[in-house]
């Protein structure tokens, strides 16, 4: 089961796997996602949003 965070501070700090996988994106995808931060509740909330976005680069 997934756990819900109540936003990405809360993720990143809960979460190896969060960690781990934040820390591997390019800097520009980070600051993305901070500026969505309140959105981002889960890993797999992040995964999406960082899929989608990168997805706009292409």
């Amino acid at each position: 089961m997934m756990s819900i965070y109540r936003n990405l501070d809360a993720l990143l700090r809960s979460d190896k796997s969060a960690q781990n996988y934040y820390a591997d994106l390019p800097d520009y995808a980070k600051e993305s996602l901070k500026e969505r931060a309140r959105d981002i509740r889960s890993l797999a909330e992040m995964r999406q949003f960082v899929d989608s976005y990168l997805a706009g680069d292409r």
